[in-house]
């Protein structure tokens, strides 16, 4: 979600674990004029039927909860200091666990309350999908003008050959999206680019298609050592590490450059919400990327647990924000 397809962590690193505790067809989106991004595309995938072990239509709904937050010094916040504070935020990378409903739950929870605050501060909000490539734009303004259905919107994406993830995950924030008219745009690195840096490094592409890479930050010493120490990240066996590590970077870069330009096409009255991998939103990953090309205010958001007991307050290394959220069974009001 910029990470990479599970199908590409397969070959080359394990799936990640929780890190903090997816117009007419002829337009051509900005920042995708590169070979990178308009690499040719596989030919569209069949439509993906319903499976019989589908999660439930309601399943995001059914894991509303109650919440608060905490911010990086410490400090405790009521949900309304929460909002009022990452709403703030130029772009905000909302970290998760794709699995976790709780995590899609949180996300919809955060791009309702912000929708409810940008029209008072002539905001345009944008929900940034790392699920959906770049260069998918297109389809991404199809869909949103109800000019291309659900089924085909996966179809030509190959949204389930790259994650294996019900979308039923993701239905409720993109269909609150477009039902309020917030942007919709694909942000991450077409699989089979990452797919191949992954197996032969950098060097193993053609040298126009090298030039045409965004800017890429490999000689971050945190972000690295973050990177070689999380376990669920070890690359596979005869997969070099570096190759890994260039292909993590190329997919956390490309997130950057396209977050970073649509929301300075129009600084500083728009807001982008980033959903990515929880590793991917530390502070040394995307926001930091985002940073480096002079948007101000790139923030992150990280899901936590209410800590039981006497267990103690779950820490937010790496996040500017947690979410924390209690048991299940209540969550926040739907508009």
């Amino acid at each position: 979600m910029g990470w990479l397809p599970p199908k590409a962590m397969a070959a080359v690193i394990a799936l990640s674990a929780w890190g903090c505790a997816e117009t007419p067809a002829a337009t051509t989106p900005v920042g995708c004029d590169s070979a990178v991004l308009n690499e040719p595309r596989p030919a569209p995938s069949p439509a993906p039927p319903r499976r019989p072990h589908s999660l439930p239509a309601d399943v995001v709904e059914r894991a509303a909860r109650d919440f608060q937050g905490l911010r990086a010094d410490g400090e405790a916040l009521s949900p309304e200091e929460l909002l009022g504070e990452i709403g703030r935020a130029s772009v905000l990378c909302i970290g998760e666990e794709p699995a976790a409903p709780h995590h899609h739950w949180m996300e919809l929870t955060v791009i309702r309350e912000l929708h409810k605050r940008a029209p008072a501060r002539g905001i345009e909000l944008g929900l940034g999908l790392t699920i959906f490539a770049a260069r998918d734009q297109r389809w991404l303004d199809q869909y949103a003008a109800g000019e291309l259905g659900e089924r085909d919107l996966l179809g030509v994406t190959h949204y389930q050959d790259n994650w294996e993830l019900d979308f039923a995950l993701y239905r409720p924030l993109v269909e609150y999206a477009v039902s309020r008219g917030v942007a919709l745009v694909g942000l991450n690195a077409p699989s089979e680019l990452v797919n191949r840096v992954a197996s032969g490094g950098l060097e193993a592409l053609p040298p126009e298609q090298a030039e045409s890479l965004p800017e890429l930050d490999l000689d971050n010493p945190a972000h690295r050592r973050a990177f070689d120490q999380d376990g669920s990240r070890v690359p596979a066996a005869g997969v070099d590490a570096d190759n890994a590590y260039s292909a993590e970077v190329l997919s956390e870069e490309t997130v950057a450059e396209h977050a970073a330009r649509w929301v300075t096409e129009r600084r500083p009255a728009r807001q982008l919400l980033v959903i990515a991998r929880a590793k991917q939103c530390e502070r040394t990953a995307i926001p930091a990327r985002i940073a480096r090309r002079g948007v101000a205010r790139a923030l992150s958001l990280c899901p936590l647990a209410e800590p039981q007991g006497t267990s103690p307050r779950p820490g937010l290394e790496g996040f500017d924000y947690g979410f924390v959220m209690g048991p299940p069974g209540v969550g926040a009001t739907n508009d």
